[in-house]
């Protein structure tokens, strides 16, 4: 979940490179040993953090909890003084695997409350959504197929996003309908759900179809709209129960994408 098969490309050269950065500075003879501690301490850092990486691209979520509490001990990023003068020290290969990793920071960061949301509810009954959210989500499904159906043969110019939108929320609603119903659902699925809903935003949709919608789907929209960061922590928590079953490592190799630009309130 989060990163796929190329990311866990750049996460497995990311952790040989900086281990062997940490085995050449412990024994650098030309470091001071306030500098070669405070080097190698951040190293170390980055190696934990790439690994946390590393479980979620492989779903291996049995530590989650632990991992996170880890990324809000040390961090969730790096030093800006240290990467500086690091950057200025890569190759040209390991500076690009460095920029992707750099970006893959980023998105742990942004994703980091969904998912500590996520592990908080994975053991309570917080993971599975309520009658009342039910009912909001089936109503936000029905808008969206009739959206969809509105949608065909129209110019896509004049859609803008607006389709992708609806499907992409009809899709989210469809997995938390399973969720609810405690259907199978996999891990991969899940993901490209969330990766989907980073791709659009609400604009066009609500400049198009807003003021047609009647008061209750409207009504239902909002609260749906409103709820949008615990419906993906129980996306995620799902993921964390698919985790613990037998077998259950899946690697996404889906499209690389960003859910940062996901709008949803704090």
């Amino acid at each position: 979940m989060i990163f796929d098969v190329r990311d866990i490309m750049v996460l497995n050269r990311i952790l040989i490179r900086k281990g062997i950065e940490v085995a050449t500075a412990t024994f650098d003879k030309g470091m001071s040993e306030d500098d070669r501690r405070s080097y190698v301490s951040e190293l170390v850092k980055h190696i934990s953090r790439a690994k946390v990486m590393l479980s979620l691209a492989t779903n291996d979520l049995s530590n989650i909890s632990a991992e996170l509490e880890f990324l809000e001990n040390e961090g969730l990023k790096p030093m800006p003084s240290f990467m500086d003068g690091y950057l200025a020290s890569l190759k040209d290969r390991d500076s690009e695997d460095e920029g992707e990793f750099t970006w893959m920071t980023d998105e742990l960061a942004f994703q980091y409350p969904f998912l500590r949301h996520a592990a908080d509810i994975a053991d309570t009954d917080g993971w599975v959504p309520t009658a009342e959210d039910v009912a909001v989500i089936r109503s936000v499904r029905h808008t969206m197929r009739s959206i969809v159906d509105r949608c065909m043969g129209q110019d896509p110019d004049v859609l803008g996003d607006s389709l992708d939108y609806a499907v992409a929320t009809g899709n989210q609603c469809a997995i938390l309908l399973r969720i609810s119903g405690l259907k199978s659902v996999t891990s991969e699925d899940i993901s490209s759900a969330v990766d989907a809903l980073g791709t659009v935003d609400t604009h066009d949709f609500d400049r198009i179809f807003l003021d047609i919608l009647g008061p209750d789907e409207r009504a239902d929209l909002e609260a749906f709209r409103a709820d949008l960061g615990r419906f993906i922590a129980m996306m995620y928590a799902r993921c964390i129960m698919n985790s613990r079953l037998p077998g259950s490592s899946e690697i996404s190799d889906g499209p690389h994408r960003s859910a940062s630009s996901i709008k949803h309130p704090a």
